[in-house]
């Protein structure tokens, strides 16, 4: 970290994907706290926000609660409305630049940051110098370039220096479903709620090849520890939700039973009844693991007519994953679908493409370089 003029205000702009922009200047501040060796920390934080991502955030979360979010992090919060592009041309944008400033150029900060520089150079007309910082984190949130800057004249560009920073991910999963506008969540099944050796069991029997359904519900039923009856599928999301809380060692939180608005739309702009997730994941390098879970067609006897129902089912979840995106503007490099499902379905996931597909037996192995 630089040495000198000290960065003690935070400037960024604030946009639909509120979540975004609180979790890379919580990012920033992790940084500066880390890696400085001085106390000064950033006090302030000054965020621009047009009218038209104003009503976006205020459809998910007031202003109010965002600022408390950021105050909760020792800052003071000063949220400016910006003019639309066709006013700043009259009116100007609304900044005055101090030296110190760090300028937070994250991605989907669109026009922000240029304007910004160009009321930094402005500002020389009144100032002989400035200096301001400038903090990129990068989509997959893992890293981060900061720079030193310092504007001596307007006749010449500004003197950077730069350094690339590891960043341990600062994102909240409760904070990233209320942005895509989550409207219901439950969270994952403790880790007394199974027996883990009775879990173990059936996912070694299922994962058998020669294992018939009689005996696969029998295992199903042990596992969850009373009759089941026609609640297969709903068991099976269970203890997805419980493999992936205990037994999957990348993943710091998960959630299941995941819904959104009717009114979300898929990537082709047809309406759908509601997304539903049977569970998502935060890993501990900030990737976002969304999952279908499908108990269908378990065992080694199935008819030719069970083998096409299966084909067909699995084929269409597949399709309404890639189809169906998570909603909100998270980075797509770090959003990634899992469809869980039997042994037996796994025979027809040949058009899987960027949809990753596991039996439960599997499902650490296959996840476990997200």
């Amino acid at each position: 970290m630089s040495r000198g003029i000290a960065p003690l205000r935070i400037v960024s702009a604030l946009s639909g994907n509120w979540d975004n922009t609180v979790t890379s200047i919580q990012s920033i501040l992790e940084l500066i706290k880390k890696e400085s060796k001085d106390d000064d920390v950033p006090s302030e934080a000054l965020l621009f926000c047009d009218r038209t991502e104003k009503r976006k955030i205020e459809e998910k979360v007031t202003l109010d609660v965002l600022k408390e979010v950021l105050e909760r992090m020792g800052l003071e919060v000063e949220i400016a409305e910006v003019p639309t592009i066709n006013e700043i041309y009259d009116e100007g944008f609304p900044y005055l630049p101090r030296d110190g400033d760090i300028i937070n150029t994250r991605p989907g900060s669109g026009l922000y940051p240029a304007l910004m520089m160009n009321s930094i150079a402005g500002s020389l007309q009144e100032n002989e110098s400035i200096v301001f910082y400038l903090a990129e984190v990068s989509p997959a949130g893992a890293s981060m370039t900061w720079s030193k800057a310092s504007f001596s004249s307007m006749s010449e560009p500004p003197v950077i220096k730069s350094k690339e920073y590891e960043l341990s991910p600062q994102d909240n999963l409760i904070r990233i479903l209320k942005n895509g506008g989550a409207e219901k969540w439950g969270e994952a099944p403790g880790r007394v709620d199974y027996n883990k050796t009775k879990v173990d069991e059936f996912k070694s029997i299922e994962s058998d090849p020669a294992s018939d359904a009689t005996t696969i519900s029998y295992y199903l039923e042990q596992a969850y520890g009373k009759t089941i009856g026609y609640a297969g599928g709903t068991i099976f999301e269970e203890l997805t939700g419980y493999e992936l809380a205990h037994h999957c060692g990348n993943i710091s939180h998960v959630v299941i039973n995941v819904e959104f608005p009717r009114e979300a739309k898929t990537e082709r702009g047809r309406m759908a009844w509601r997304r539903e997730d049977d569970a998502i994941a935060l890993s501990a390098r900030g990737n976002l693991i969304c999952f279908s879970c499908k108990f269908i067609g378990p065992g080694n006897t199935l008819t030719p007519g069970q083998i096409r129902n299966v084909a067909k089912a699995i084929d269409e979840e597949i399709h309404k994953l890639e189809a169906f995106p998570f909603p909100g503007a998270n980075p797509r490099q770090r959003v990634y679908n899992v469809l869980v499902t039997t042994t037996t379905a796994l025979n027809f996931t040949t058009n899987a493409k960027g949809v990753i597909v596991t039996n439960l037996h599997g499902l650490a192995d296959a996840i476990k370089h997200l």
